[in-house]
């Protein structure tokens, strides 16, 4: 009794493995499915951020040599200008990313991180940059195609700006001009 009772829990042992035995082979259609869309998300997810942080170096760029500019007295258009040349030294084959519209000279208030557009005593440059198809190519995308998705539009901002501080003669004194936002 004891060798026919052995067998049968042999031979229940080996049905069950044998019932299971295409298990993995069902699976593995939906797991590489799955390894699949997170490959193209991780992908597609990943160059538009290195698209979008080139756009805020660019941005931050053309903020700084605007308010430069600005700081040194220079006119309206050659602030904008010299924000443009920049924009574009730092995105040189994307177009135009930045466009006159995209400038405004303003006052940034230090004490309340606070920007107001004004051409009047302006001491602040602030820029956006863009790759919207409008005056540029949106930032293309590689495997989100298979969803109908082939670009995707990207921006970037920054303002830059110097203090204007009196000296103890009254003299006017100019910082630097630093990003501030």
């Amino acid at each position: 009794m004891d060798h026919n009772g052995m067998m049968m829990v042999a031979n229940s042992t080996n049905r069950r493995r044998r019932q299971r035995h295409g298990s993995v082979l069902a699976l593995t259609p939906a797991v590489l499915a799955v390894l699949c869309v997170m490959t193209v998300f991780t992908v597609d997810v990943g160059y538009l951020y290195i698209a979008e942080a080139e756009l805020a170096t660019a941005a931050e760029a053309a903020a700084l040599a605007g308010a430069l500019k600005l700081r040194d007295d220079e006119v309206g258009w050659v602030v904008r200008d010299s924000s443009i040349e920049f924009a574009e030294l730092n995105e040189p084959n994307s177009g135009d990313i930045l466009v006159n519209d995209d400038i405004t000279l303003g006052v940034w208030d230090f004490d309340t991180r606070s920007f107001e557009a004004t051409v009047i005593d302006p001491n602040a440059v602030s820029v956006t940059v863009r790759r919207d198809g409008q005056n540029t190519a949106a930032v293309p995308v590689f495997f989100a195609g298979i969803f109908g998705l082939r670009e995707v539009n990207v921006s970037g901002s920054a303002i830059a700006a110097f203090e204007v501080t009196i000296d103890e003669d009254g003299n006017e004194e100019r910082s630097v001009p630093a990003v501030v936002q």
